[in-house]
């Protein structure tokens, strides 16, 4: 079984036992996020509203005849060819039909629930849809004046086996491995299963990986010796549902029918994802699972759903105010953090590309179709990430952390097998288990060669220096001494093995070449992304405790630190400028590579030497863009640039969702709907507008614009919480816990005139 989170609240914040109670403390004045409310049904699923507990989701909507429908997606829920599938969709009719005038439909945020009330007097029905936060059921709840009869029916789009290839590819626009492969490679979509219906009280239905493409990966990329100690992650994977109701049983394989009209009855429908040898273990299990939910105490499952969204609040919020633009600033925050505590805290982290909430958003698709495929890009997906150390929901960058960490083996032995050396590089692009995406490596038949044939990516694996600057953030904020043993530094002594031995030594100095800075110049020598990266985080490496990291290990850090070249610099008009390398051409993308020395290798900007380097350098940025996956917000914000920050953050949650009817559903921009990256680059642009850390310093309103109100709860390292008011232009309430920090707390121009509370420690 591969649900995890029935014990998530323990981890809130990342604090040992007792972790919810600790991050909700002062819960009077948690900042609760708006419902959304709409006075109308909708058409279809553009229309849904999003829920979760963090690994199953669901898009409710309510359609004009009045059935509830719903689309139900999973973290892990692969397919024989790596694409990641929804586990399907389910009706609700009822009879007589729900009424839609009047008709008042709300997302609860604050309790993680979408209920519908409409109808008045004997015809009034109150219906409630959630998603266990400790339990892997969906649950409808319906309680209405008047006894209704009542069908669920799961609607299956996967009835046969669906080939692809070249020249049947319906979706040119989804780079998905299936669609470029060799000509005349055809892969297979299996048909879902749906189990006949027997006596029991229940629909089932599942998706079994009965063939996998896995192998076939290892063969292009030269890895078939890894299988040996990386077994199969797709074949004999199954995943699916059972749906069972009160008072309900099988009509038929598809549908639940009541026996009788009630007034109130619920419906819950268990998902299961595990990868058993035979059909029959995974209906066992699932059917196990189901049961569990039912003799579950209703009551009191809610209870513990709403407190654990009680207490995902209570660790943390920003509430901007002054004007309409800050109110959608706010909203948009709120939204995009609750979206991320919908789909975080499964077995696999939640994609860039719609997440687990893709719906049918292309003309003929179904809502398995995500522009850019089943892949990871790192570029894009860390910003699902990274904004979750200043919201302390550290339990939701686990999931991220533990993929990387599971593909280690197969990324070390593929270093091997290339290079002849050890250590490990991560590609920009990766499928879960470790592998390119074959779209990049060129060809299902091999290159011929060990590096990836796509030239934006051929030589861009600086992501792995990125991803151990994050984890590295995460045990500074933490103190977690086993997140570090366990995860941090057997993926940080990897990554820097590769770089000490990857590169020859020029004049005593580590030369990068063959290189690439970022996908934008595909041809460099000393390429800013790897030596700043290095720099920053072989230094924090060798500055944690002596307990945790051996002698042989900072030796080698030391020694490939000293090696690194000087961080590329040009002088320009008379101003000293960070560059992109020390020679760089083939111009082909839009990213600033120079500017990762401010983010995010944080080592210039507001509160660190040569401020006016990094300042000039961003001024003089060749792309200006906001949103998406773009880093200007973020960069602006750490430059101490308010102005260019705010403009970055109001771009980023102004943006129309039109036509998904959920503000938050962001538009694809490069990407797909809703777009997580661009949520995750506005959230993080606007933390940093408000708080910043420097090894033990907090920065507080760095790059804040002195129009805009805000009220704000935001983790610092050292398991240190800030909270703040912010009125006309002056900080007029600060506490900090624990009471010891305080002293460490600064307030920035042009704010360091007040606070008139004096900075405290609860």
């Amino acid at each position: 079984m591969m649900w995890v989170g029935a014990a998530v609240c323990a981890l809130a914040a990342g604090f040992p036992a007792g972790g919810c109670a600790e991050a909700a403390k002062g819960a009077q004045n948690v900042q609760y996020p708006a419902p959304v409310v709409w006075e109308s049904p909708s058409e279809n699923s553009l229309g849904s509203m999003p829920l979760g507990n963090g690994d199953i989701s669901v898009n409710a909507w309510v359609e004009p005849a009045g059935d509830l429908v719903m689309l139900i997606g999973k973290t892990d829920s692969w397919n024989e060819i790596g694409r990641l599938l929804k586990i399907g969709r389910v009706r609700v009719k009822l009879s007589p039909a729900m009424p839609v005038k009047p008709f008042v439909q709300t997302l609860d945020m604050r309790r993680g629930e979408m209920t519908v009330v409409c109808g008045a007097g004997k015809d009034a029905l109150t219906v409630r849809v959630w998603v266990d936060a400790n339990r892997p059921v969906i649950r409808v709840e319906l309680e209405g004046e008047a006894a209704r009869d009542c069908t669920a029916q799961t609607e299956i789009w996967r009835t046969q086996d669906h080939p692809h290839a070249m020249e049947n590819n319906e979706f040119p626009g989804e780079y998905s491995d299936m669609a470029l492969g060799d000509s005349g490679l055809q892969l297979v979509d299996l048909a879902d299963t749906v189990v006949p219906a027997g006596k029991g009280p229940e629909v089932i239905w599942y998706h079994r990986n009965t063939y996998s493409i896995y192998k076939r990966y290892l063969q292009a990329e030269h890895l078939e010796k890894v299988e040996q100690t990386c077994p199969d992650p797709l074949l004999n994977r199954t995943f699916g549902a059972v749906m069972t109701g009160t008072g309900m049983a099988a009509a038929d394989d598809r549908t639940l029918k009541s026996a009788a009209p009630v007034a109130k009855r619920t419906i819950a429908i268990a998902v299961l994802t595990s990868q058993p040898a035979a059909a029959q273990g995974w209906l066992k299990e699932a059917r196990d699972l189901s049961a569990q939910a039912q003799q579950a105490d209703a009551a009191a499952a809610r209870k513990a759903h709403a407190a654990w969204w009680e207490a995902f609040w209570g660790r943390s919020w920003v509430a901007v105010s002054g004007n309409a633009q800050a109110q959608t600033v706010t909203r948009g925050y709120e939204q995009n953090r609750y979206m991320l505590g919908c789909c975080s805290r499964g077995a696999m982290p939640p994609k860039f590309n719609g997440a687990t909430f893709t719906v049918n958003g292309q003309a003929g698709s179904t809502p398995d179709y995500r522009k850019w495929g089943s892949g990871y890009w790192f570029q894009n997906n860390r910003w699902l990430d990274w904004p979750l150390l200043a919201t302390g929901d550290f339990d939701l960058m686990e999931p991220f952390f533990r993929m990387y960490s599971r593909a280690l083996p197969l990324l070390k032995q593929r270093t091997k097998a290339y290079f002849n050396h050890e250590g490990a590089y991560c590609g920009e692009t990766m499928h879960f288990w470790g592998t390119y995406c074959i779209m990049d490596w060129g060809a299902w038949n091999g290159t011929g060669n060990v590096v990836a044939a796509n030239p934006y990516v051929k030589y861009y694996w600086s992501s792995g220096i990125e991803m151990t600057a994050m984890m590295l953030d995460r045990y500074e904020y933490t103190q977690d001494q086993a997140f570090a043993k366990a995860t941090l530094l057997p993926f940080a002594e990897a990554i820097t093995t590769f770089y000490e031995h990857h590169y020859p030594r020029v004049g005593g100095k580590i030369r990068f070449e063959p290189a690439a800075a970022l996908e934008t110049w595909h041809t460099a020598v000393n390429p800013l992304p790897e030596i700043a990266g290095l720099r920053y985080v072989l230094a924090r490496l060798l500055a944690l405790p002596g307990d945790l990291t051996t002698e042989a290990q900072r030796t080698m850090w030391k020694k490939t630190l000293a090696d690194l070249p000087p961080i590329p610099m040009v002088e320009r008009d008379g101003k000293k400028l960070l560059q992109p390398a020390e020679t760089f051409g083939n111009n082909k993308n839009c990213e600033n590579p120079e500017l990762y020395a401010i983010f995010p290798y944080r080592l210039y900007g507001v509160g660190k030497p040569e401020l006016a380097l990094a300042q000039d350098s961003f001024a003089r940025r060749a792309n200006g863009s906001n949103g998406c996956w773009y880093n200007n917000g973020v960069q602006a914000a750490l430059v101490g640039d308010a102005g260019t920050s705010q403009a970055a953050v109001r771009d980023c949650f102004s943006v129309s969702s039109a036509p998904q009817r959920f503000p938050a559903f962001w538009p694809p921009a490069n990407d797909w709907v809703p777009d997580m990256d661009n949520g995750g680059t506005g959230m993080m642009a606007l933390q940093y507008m408000l708080l910043q850390t420097d090894g033990g310093k907090i920065t507080l309103l760095p790059a804040w614009p002195k129009e805009w109100n805000v009220d704000f709860k935001l983790h610092a390292p050292g398991r240190t919480v800030v909270e703040a008011t912010v009125r006309e232009g002056r900080a007029v309430h600060l506490n900090v816990t624990p009471a010891s920090r305080a002293k460490d707390v600064t307030i920035a121009p042009p704010f360091a005139q007040g606070p008139a509370t004096a900075p405290a420690g609860k």
